[in-house]
This record gives structure tokens, sequence and C-alpha cells, in this order.
């Protein structure tokens, strides 16, 4: 999975191998997920008062239909037609022109599944980013060969084996001195980053959900 995370990141498109099973609780692998539809949820905006629901104002940032059909398509490089879970830690994410984006996944929660790059190593630089404080989920833990090792989280996924919705998030971040930069992940928008915003700060945030059976 490919993230916009403006320039402040580069991901490396290569994996390692580890000991798998071939067996989960919900069938065996490889486990194919088809996407079934989308839903565009409706638009946030967030400033150093907490969230503005007036609206008129919201109403200056409702998507149109060509933003959508661009976050829908290959060149988004965040959307997918299909997940096939290859075994307890690798996935492929399978773009609509059938490129395959393989990664490996933790699912230590009930519900959440979080995919990343076995070269995507967290670092100093990383800790830094802003990109790190304004998704909910930046890091994954892994034990390695014995060794815990912490990888950046490249996108999440909410659900099970047979049922997994895929968010696509796009914000719009404007900076005390009026700049603004853009930031597109599979990942949601963290609520704690709303209370370091100050000034004439602000987030908008826009999200699609697509959903895989």
């Amino acid at each position: 999975m490919k993230t916009f995370y403006s320039i402040l990141l580069v991901i490396l498109l290569f994996s390692c191998t580890k000991d798998t099973t071939n067996q989960t609780s919900n069938g065996t692998y490889p486990i194919t997920l088809v996407k079934y539809k989308n839903v565009v949820i409706p638009v946030k905006m967030f400033t150093s008062s907490g969230e503005i629901t007036d609206t008129q104002t919201l109403n200056k940032y409702v998507v149109d239909n060509k933003t959508i059909d661009y976050i829908n398509s290959d060149s988004s490089h965040l959307n997918y037609n299909k997940i096939v879970f290859l075994d307890n830690d690798s996935v492929q994410l399978v773009s609509p022109s059938g490129y395959k984006y393989g990664l490996r996944y933790t699912n230590n929660t009930n519900d959440l599944f979080k995919f990343y790059y076995s070269t995507s190593v967290y670092d100093s630089t990383y800790i830094k980013s802003t990109v790190r404080k304004i998704f909910a989920f930046d890091t994954t833990n892994v034990i390695v060969n014995g060794i815990l090792k912490t990888y950046i989280v490249d996108g999440i996924g909410r659900g099970n084996y047979q049922n997994l919705n895929i968010p696509i998030t796009w914000l719009k971040y404007k900076n005390i001195n009026g700049s603004s930069s853009y930031l597109m992940a599979n990942n949601e928008y963290s609520n704690n980053y709303t209370s370091t915003l100050g000034g004439t700060q602000s987030v908008v945030v826009w999200q699609i959900t697509n959903s895989f059976k």
C-alpha cells in the first residue's frame, strides 16, 4: 500500500521472509476479499476551538465527483479492488489495474489490521513528522527472530477476514503562516491532533471507506 505522506516518507517496495502458518480461525489461506462498495464520509473540519459543525462553512469543502473518481482510481495509489491474505502476516493489496502491493500486517486486536512494509522501520526522522501526529495509527510492533521491532504503519483496515473496511483519508492542513499542506493515507484522522491546533491552524478531513468481502 503506497501512501501520499506528502514528501515526508519514501517507502521501498520489497518484503522480508519469516516463518508463517497457513491456518486461521476464519479459514485456510490464502483468503481473498473483493471490494463491493465505497462510502463517502461527510467532510469534517477542526480548529483550535474544536470541530466545526456550521453547515455553511463545511459546504465550502464538499468533495466533487471528479475528486472522488480520482481517489477511486489507480492514480491515487491508495485504492484497491482486492485483498489477498497469503498467510498470518503477509498480504497483497491489488489495484484496479492489477498491480499487487506486497506488505506485512498485524492483527493484534479484534478488528484492527495494520499494514506495513518490512523496510519501513520507525526512526527519529519519522518521530518528528506531522504524519505521525495527524493520523491515528502510526506504528506497529513485531517480534522478528526474537527481537522486538517497530515499523511505520502504511495503512489500516477494520473488520475481519470475511469483511474488511479500508479508509482513504485525505487532509488539508493549514499552518499558522497561512500556507497549506495536503496529506493522504489509508488511515484515520487522529482526534488527539485537534488539541494541538493553535491560532489560525485548521484541518479539513475527507474520507472514503472501501468495503471488501
